[in-house]
This record gives structure tokens, C-alpha cells and sequence, in this order.
């Protein structure tokens, strides 16, 4: 393949430019995978399953205090209305079995208003820690939304940059001739597309070139565009 020494530099840009392209290519697909966060994520979804337990745990105290205030209810009623019975009966006999029943209320009434008192407290109890777990909750939730802002920023900083790279590119491929432009990608697409021949070394493969081989690159003409014997890249003396 033939090529003036200044298409053969600007060949050489060409392979270093589009090495830069990849590798901002990948960085940004790094950057916009699901397990770019995936610590912060996994901390969130730790913290939003102890959320729910305390919340699934409130809502069961709840309905144990109501359904104590109701049972409370209940014997509070029956209780004035033997007091009221009593106080209207005249038979011994009567009025000994409603006093009966009213010391086993009033043995009631006391278990459930204990009842009560350690929902309440365990209630409280319970609601500090739903409280906790909603603050812990929502600085992790500002952790992560940071994190996707720098993410965010970061990206457009490199998309901003890749079609800079991009034009330049556009602007390389331009001035070189088609045939050794899809030649280069043909090359490209299996692996090293250009490299420079530093000492007896390919810079594409970094494999050194036996003696026999660099003399005859060496002999070349300054136009003639060898290829590596190893990789198979374009090879740009000098």
C-alpha cells in the first residue's frame, strides 16, 4: 500500500484518535450501566425492606390498640350497667352475683388498660425507629441522587468531548485516500488497524520484530506502507 509521509502520520492520528474514541465509548457505557451505583442501590433497598417492617409493624400495633380500646369499651359498658343494676336491685342473692361480676370486670378492666399502656409504649417505641430508618433512608436517597448528578455531568463532559473527537476524525479520514481508509478499518475490525515502528518494536502489538523481517521493512521505500508481521497492522517508520 502506498502513502506519502504525511498520510502516513496522519494515518497513525487516525488509529490514536479512534483508540480514544473507544476507550470514551467505553467509559461512557460504564458510566450508564445499572451497576454504576450499585453499592449505593443495594444500601437502599437494604434500608427500604427494614422500612417496611416497621412500617408493617406499626400498623400491627395499631390494630392491637384498637382492638384493646374496643375490648376496654366493652367492659367500661358492662361495668355501668351493673353498677346500675345493682344499685336498683333489692335481692341479696342478685345483688351478690352482680358484685361477683363486677370484681371480675374491674379484674378486666385493669388487665386491659395494662394492655394498653405497653402498646402505647411499644408504639413509641416503634415510631422512633420508623423515624430513624426515614432519615437514614433519605440520606442515602440524596447520596445516590448526587451521585447520579455527577454521573449525568460527567457524562455530557465526555459526549462533549467524543464529537470533538468525532469531528477530528471526520477531519483525519478527509484528507486520506479511500482505498487506504477502508483498508485501515478492514484492518481495524480484526484487531490493530495502524501502529509505529519504534526501534524493532510494533507500538499496536508490542511484539518485537525478528532481524530478518526489520531489514526488509527497513529496505522499503519511504512511500510503501508495510504491515506488521505479527498483527497484521500498518506499520509507519520513522
Amino acid at each position: 500500500m502506498k502513502a506519502t509521509q504525511t498520510q502516513q502520520q496522519d494515518l497513525l492520528a487516525l488509529g490514536a484518535i479512534d483508540l480514544e474514541i473507544s476507550r470514551t465509548k467505553k467509559v461512557v457505557a460504564q458510566l450508564q450501566s445499572p451497576e454504576q451505583h450499585a453499592e449505593i442501590s443495594g444500601r437502599i433497598r437494604e434500608i427500604a425492606s427494614r422500612l417496611l417492617m416497621a412500617r408493617n409493624q406499626l400498623d400491627d400495633a395499631k390494630l392491637e390498640l384498637d382492638r384493646a380500646e374496643s375490648d376496654l369499651k366493652i367492659v367500661e359498658a358492662r361495668i355501668s350497667k351493673d353498677q346500675a343494676a345493682l344499685k336498683s336491685t333489692s335481692v341479696p342473692s342478685i345483688a351478690t352475683g352482680i358484685q361477683h361480676e363486677l370484681n371480675t370486670l374491674a379484674r378486666r378492666k385493669s388487665e386491659l388498660e395494662d394492655i394498653e399502656i405497653a402498646i402505647l409504649e411499644r408504639r413509641e417505641s416503634l415510631e422512633a425507629e420508623f423515624a430513624a430508618i426515614s432519615a437514614e433512608k433519605a440520606v442515602v436517597d440524596a447520596e445516590l441522587a448526587t451521585a447520579h448528578q455527577a454521573t449525568e455531568q460527567e457524562i455530557i463532559k465526555l459526549k462533549s468531548g467524543l464529537a470533538l473527537q468525532l469531528q477530528n476524525r471526520d477531519q483525519l479520514v478527509s484528507r486520506l485516500p479511500e482505498d487506504l481508509v477502508a483498508s485501515y478499518q478492514h484492518k481495524i475490525s480484526r484487531g490493530s488497524g495502524v501502529g509505529r515502528l519504534s526501534g524493532r518494536e510494533c507500538s499496536a502489538c508490542h511484539i518485537g520484530i525478528d532481524a530478518v523481517a526489520h531489514s526488509a521493512l527497513s529496505a522499503m521505500p519511504a512511500d510503501e506502507l508495510p504491515e506488521c508481521p505479527e498483527c497484521g497492522a500498518f506499520l509507519v517508520r520513522g
